[in-house]
Order: structure tokens, then C-alpha cells, then sequence
């Protein structure tokens, strides 16, 4: 018996030795450059484009059989410009014979050599990838395989394993080209090497990369997990990729347990930049960042489809963010949780030096077109769906933010974002020697939304804040304002049409610019900015006693509560209001001059006229209010007497018995009563309004009996 089996062994070695040493001969015999032809046709009938081969065929024989092609090309669509899409200098493959037997195709050697592939598209926008198949092409209907008509069981996330296995992957000096042929740009990328090696399914995989884009260098290169890990738990799949590109260095390193499970993530990342020269250049322009920029951080999972970016350091210069960040994909949206803080961020880098300085071009406001219709609060719909594709909450923390003009500190928002209604609650700030306070809600139902915003600004400096919008040396003086409104419609102009509450804004002791002045009067055309400086020739400065506005909205109609302008040569009294919905102005404003202003050179109706600013807010317009203009010249004289329209004489009243315009304003604003509103009512008499008109009269007459009405005394 066992003689037998030696005999049996010994003819089947016999037998398998003749069949090898058949094939060998049969090799040896072959033509392969007989299948040349065959291979270009079959190109042909699948892309309609001809595929040329200028080198015989080489097959190497032995159990690690090779084939090699040289000089190479793939022809380009008839309107490309050049004759060949693809140009490949040497094709060489080297395969194993014995994992055949299992039905595997493992490729021992893979190279490319001098590839050369040109992407381009015509005016037209057509891309040469765009294939026409010949006349002979069949429609070959694909038979699923035995693994892809197996159904899957539930559950089973294992990836299938490949059927072929390349261990070593080689291109040397390739080049890819893309052309646009609508602008005529062209960018390219070439590799000076890329190589890849895997030993086996179990052995991870090494690669290295490195090449330029558009002549800017850049090299990729290290290790990732095994194929066979990705299935496998119990094999650690470590990362450890290293890039340096535009001088930019990143790396990333670490390992990952489970790949497809997304778990056991464990991964550090680092990102610096030294140099920005290249990136300026990469991007076409300076970029306004020059100190040294790192980012790094570690990325875990929590549990599943949650992950968390913590230990995050973001440093530029000598400005630091530290925080976190948590992602959570298992509802129905991602979820977000973020919080950051800095001791110092400065954001000059980032933001024009001197605004200042940057020339504004000129506008001729008589000359310019008309607007028509032209609305500056939007009609669109309000993008509700788009706050609804995330969740979170947002936290930030920024002991002093720098800019350019004005130094912010204890700035901190608490922000949230919940089925798509959006928080922030608390916004606080401090800057100009002032604090700036925020909440704001909007809430979105159906396609409408609810807003509700309140906020409070207590002194500060506007001289920061022009300076910091451009117009530095314009004005000073601490602000105090005060907004808190409601409304609710599917966009801002309908919100604003419907809007509830009020706004109110104080500025005391402070001056304006008369060189500021002068500049808003000529780009406005309009003249009134003239009656704050009247004494511009003289000074260079006018002393603002106090701005004082008050708005009290009601379904969109903003009425002047309080409006005045109070300097030390001129007062300005407004009395009207503004149709949010319409965008309409309908405000009086009535000019008085004090005894300060006499010999400056104005002309009397430049100092006395009443003006109606109409029009819209995006066309305003100012006329002379020809009603009130004979009641108002007198006042404006600055002599002891003058008449009305009845003749009568009337004195002017003491200096000493001025009324303060500002006292009455700031009254109205912080108690909401208009200071032309309501007269207390006298011996059961009914209340009466008062008019600016009857109040500067009640003035003339007796200064403290109007005050007293004034308060309602």
C-alpha cells in the first residue's frame, strides 16, 4: 500500500512537471504581440479612441511571470490640444502563479514610468473624458457573482477582502495636467515617485509621495493599518501619516481599534505653518498673516458615533485659543458642543491696519441713478431649514480680544441651537470704557419665525467704534443705548413690518468733527448737516451737549418719542416716525439757533427753516417745511425782540432762563413720554398735545412754566 502511494505521488510530480514544461513551450511560442491588436480594438469598441502600442510585448516566464509595454498612448478627444490624452513611457507587471490556483491575483510589482495624462475641457465646457464607444461595442449584461448575489447578513459590516493584492505599487516621474478651456488656466501636478509596498493582507501598508503642484513642492508619506485589520478588532490599526505641503507640516498619529465600527479611536494631530510666503503665493495674494500659526489636538470616541475633540490648541503669533469640541451623530442631526477660550486673541493680522486711510470712491448723490423701489430691509424667506440641520451649543470665552482700533475685553457668548431655534444668551463685552449687553432669541414656527432681542450699551466711547468702522476722529462721547424689541414674520422685512418695542440712544457731552460734518454734508447733498456746524471756519470742533433718540415701535411704526440734537450754537428738534413697513420717513426737524452763532456766516434761512425728512430709507429726502417756516425766523434771529405772524412783539427770553432741551429729552427717553406728548390737565380741561412749535413759544414766554408742562407738573 504504501508502495502504492509512492507510486501514485511520483506520477502525479510527473505528470504536473510535463504540464508545466507544456506551458513553457507553449509560452515560448506564443505571438503576444498578436494580442496587441486585439487589446487596441477592445479600447477601441468601449471609448471610440484608438490606443497605440509602439514596443513589442515582453512576457517574462517563471513562477513570477511578468509583462512589459513600453511607449504607450491613449488618443485625445478630435478637438484636445494635443494628439494623445494618455502617454505612458513603460508598463511593467509581475503577478505570483501559485495564489492563482486559490483563484487570487497577487501582483508582486506594479510600475508606471513617464506617465503623462492631460485633463482638459473646450470653451463649450465638454471634458475630454467624455468617451463615444465604437459601432462594435456589445452591451454585456454582468452576471452577479456568487458574492455579490449572496445576500448579507444583518449586521455584517465586514469589508470583502480584495481579490487581487498589488505588494509593491510604483509610479516614477508622472505628470497630470488639467486645462480649462473656458479661461485658458492650467494646473499640474507632477510626482517625482510614489511607492507603495504591503507585504501581505496582515501587514500594514507603507507609502511614501513626493511631487509639486504648479511648482510648489509638496511630499506625503507613512504607515496605515492592514487590510485584514479592518475586520479584525483584535488588530490595532495604527495611523501614522506625515505631510509637508506649501510650507505647511502636518501629522497625524495614532491608532484605531475597530475601523468599522468607528471605535477605539485614539488619534493626535498637528498642524504648523512657519513660512506663509508659499500659501500667498499658492493663493495670488499677500495674505495678511505672517507669524507662526499651529494647530493641534486629539480626536477620541466617547461611545458610538460620538466623538471628541479635546485638548484643542490653536496658536498664531502670541495669540492662543484652547477648547474643545464634541460631535454626536446618533440623532436624528449631528449634534455639536463646543466651548473655546483665550487669554488674548489678536485679530490684527487679520484686519486692514488703518482703515482710515483707505479712499472711499466718490459719489455725486445728485448725479447717482435712482434706486426706484429698492428696500433695505430683504424679502427673502428666512433659511429656518438650515438652522434645523445641526444642534448644539456654543461657548466662548476671550479674556481680551485686539483690533485695530480698540481693544475688547470679558468678551463672553453662550450660544445654543435647538430644533432650529436659535439663543444667545448671554452676549457681553466690554470695550471703550463701556460694557455692551446681549440676548436674542428666534424661535421659527412653520415658516415664520419669532424674534426677541434686548440689549444695552452703558458707556461707551464712540470714538472706539467709528475708528473702528473707518472713521477715525469723527466724534467722542459715551454712548448709552438701549434696544428691545420683538416681532415675528418669514422674513426681516416682514419682521420689521410688524416690529414691537423700542430703541433708544444717549450721547452726552461729546463733539463732532466739523471737517466729519462737512464730508456727510457733501456726500448727502442735503445741507441740514450744515446747521450743526455753522461755525466751521472757526473751529474745528463742535460741542455736542447731548444726542438724544427714542423710537416706540408699534406693528412696525417707529415714532419719535424724543429727538434732539443739542450743540452749543444749534439745537435740533425732531418730531415724527419712520414706517418700518413701508421703509417710509415722515419726521419734522426743527433748527434753533442760540446767541453763540451770531456773526457766523450762514444765511437766516439756512438757520431757521423747519425741515421734513421724507422719502425712504434708502432714498431719504429733505425739504423745507414751508408750514412752519414764519413761525420759526424769529427765533432764530438771536435779538431781544422779533414779531410773530400776528405782529405781536415778543422778548427773548434771559440766557439765564434757557430752557435745557436736553434735560427734556433725556426725560422722554427714560420714561417713554414724548416730550410733545400729553399736557396735565387743568381744572377738568381735556389734555391737549404739545407741538415742538407750541413748546418754543411757551419757551419765549415764560421758560419755567414750560418745562413745568413739559414734566406734566
Amino acid at each position: 500500500m504504501t508502495r502504492l502511494l509512492k507510486w501514485s505521488a511520483g506520477i502525479l510530480a510527473g505528470i504536473i512537471i510535463l504540464a508545466v514544461i507544456a506551458v513553457v513551450v507553449v509560452i515560448y511560442n506564443t505571438d503576444f504581440n498578436s494580442f496587441k491588436t486585439k487589446l487596441s480594438q477592445a479600447v477601441y469598441d468601449a471609448t471610440g479612441r484608438e490606443l497605440i502600442i509602439n514596443s513589442d510585448v515582453d512576457v517574462g516566464i517563471g513562477l513570477s511571470p511578468s509583462l512589459v509595454m513600453s511607449d504607450i498612448n491613449f488618443m485625445n478627444a478630435d478637438w484636445g490640444t494635443r494628439k494623445e490624452m494618455v502617454k505612458v513611457g513603460r508598463f511593467e507587471v509581475k503577478v505570483s502563479l501559485l495564489p492563482l490556483i486559490k483563484g487570487n491575483i497577487e501582483v508582486n510589482r506594479f510600475i508606471l514610468k513617464d506617465p503623462d495624462i492631460l485633463i482638459e475641457t473646450d470653451k463649450n465646457g465638454n471634458t475630454n473624458l467624455e468617451f463615444k464607444p465604437g459601432d462594435k461595442t456589445a452591451a454585456v449584461k454582468k452576471e452577479p457573482s456568487e458574492r455579490e448575489s449572496k445576500p448579507s447578513d444583518k449586521g455584517n459590516k465586514k469589508v470583502a477582502l480584495p481579490g487581487v493584492i498589488i505588494n509593491q505599487f510604483e509610479i516614477v516621474n508622472g505628470t497630470l495636467t488639467y486645462r480649462d478651456g473656458k479661461t485658458g488656466k492650467t494646473e499640474v501636478v507632477k510626482l517625482n515617485h510614489l511607492t507603495a509596498d504591503i507585504k501581505g493582507l496582515d501587514n500594514p501598508l507603507n507609502f511614501d509621495l513626493s511631487g509639486a503642484y504648479n511648482d510648489y513642492p509638496f511630499e506625503v508619506k507613512g504607515v496605515i493599518g492592514s487590510i485584514k485589520g479592518i475586520n479584525d478588532p483584535s488588530m490595532e490599526w495604527p495611523l501614522d501619516i506625515s505631510v509637508n505641503a506649501f510650507g505647511v507640516s502636518s501629522e497625524i498619529k495614532g491608532a484605531i481599534k475597530d475601523p468599522l465600527e468607528q471605535k477605539g479611536i485614539n488619534i493626535d494631530f498637528n498642524l504648523k505653518i512657519d513660512d506663509w510666503n508659499s500659501l500667498s503665493e499658492l493663493a495670488g495674494q499677500d495674505l495678511p498673516v505672517k507669524d507662526a500659526f499651529s494647530v493641534s489636538c486629539s480626536v477620541v470616541d466617547n461611545s458610538i458615533k460620538s466623538y471628541q475633540v479635546k485638548d484643542l490648541e490653536i496658536v498664531l503669533g502670541k495669540s492662543r485659543i484652547d477648547g474643545y469640541i464634541a460631535l454626536n451623530l446618533a440623532g436624528k442631526v449631528p449634534a455639536v458642543d463646543a466651548s473655546l477660550s483665550s487669554n488674548e486673541l489678536d485679530l490684527r493680522p487679520f484686519m486692514p491696519e488703518d482703515k482710515a486711510s483707505e479712499k472711499k470712491p466718490e459719489v455725486n448723490k445728485e448725479k447717482a441713478p435712482a434706486k426706484g423701489n429698492s428696500k433695505i430691509f430683504p424679502s427673502d424667506p428666512l433659511p429656518l431649514d438650515s438652522l434645523k440641520l445641526v444642534d448644539g451649543n456654543f461657548k466662548i470665552r476671550f479674556d481680551k480680544i485686539i483690533m485695530p482700533q480698540t481693544v475688547i475685553s470679558n468678551f463672553v457668548t453662550d450660544t445654543s441651537l435647538k430644533n432650529g431655534a436659535l439663543t444667545v444668551k448671554p452676549f457681553k463685552a466690554d470695550m471703550g470704557g463701556g460694557s455692551i449687553k446681549l440676548e436674542m432669541a428666534l424661535k421659527p414656527k412653520g415658516k415664520r419665525a419669532d424674534l426677541y432681542t434686548v440689549m444695552n450699551i452703558k458707556g461707551v466711547e464712540i470714538s472706539d467704534v467709528l475708528a473702528e468702522a473707518g472713521v477715525a476722529e469723527s466724534a467722542e462721547g459715551a454712548v448709552d443705548a438701549d434696544i428691545d424689541i420683538k416681532g415675528s414674520g418669514d422674513s426681516v422685512a416682514s419682521i420689521m413690518a410688524g416690529l414691537k418695542g423700542y430703541l433708544r440712544f444717549i450721547m452726552n457731552d461729546g463733539r463732532i468733527s466739523n471737517k466729519f460734518i462737512d464730508e456727510l454734508d457733501a456726500e448727502y447733498s442735503k445741507g441740514i448737516f450744515r446747521l450743526l456746524n455753522p461755525a466751521k471756519e472757526k473751529k474745528e470742533y463742535t460741542a455736542v451737549r447731548c444726542m438724544v433718540i427714542r423710537l416706540d415701535m408699534v406693528n412696525g411704526i417707529a415714532d419719535t418719542t424724543a429727538f434732539v440734537f443739542d450743540t452749543s450754537v444749534m439745537s435740533v428738534i425732531g418730531n415724527g416716525d419712520i414706517n418700518l413697513k413701508s421703509e417710509t420717513l415722515d419726521i419734522s426737524l426743527d433748527p434753533t439757533t442760540k446767541g453763540e452763532v451770531a456773526g457766523y456766516d450762514l444765511k437766516l434761512g439756512e438757520l431757521t427753516q423747519p425741515f421734513k425728512l421724507g422719502g425712504t430709507l434708502s432714498e431719504p429726502s429733505l425739504k423745507v417745511d414751508k408750514a412752519k417756516t414764519i413761525t420759526s425766523i424769529g427765533k432764530a434771529l438771536g435779538v431781544k425782540a422779533f414779531s410773530d405772524d400776528s405782529g405781536k412783539e415778543k422778548t427773548a427770553p434771559e440766557k439765564g432762563k434757557e430752557v435745557s432741551v436736553c434735560a427734556a429729552a433725556l426725560k422722554a427717553a427714560e420714561t417713554g413720554v414724548r416730550m410733545t406728548a400729553k399736557k396735565g390737565s387743568q381744572s377738568g380741561s381735556d389734555s391737549s398735545e404739545i407741538t415742538t412749535e407750541k413748546l418754543i413759544n411757551d419757551v419765549i414766554e415764560d421758560p419755567e412754566k414750560a418745562l413745568n408742562n413739559l414734566f406734566g407738573k
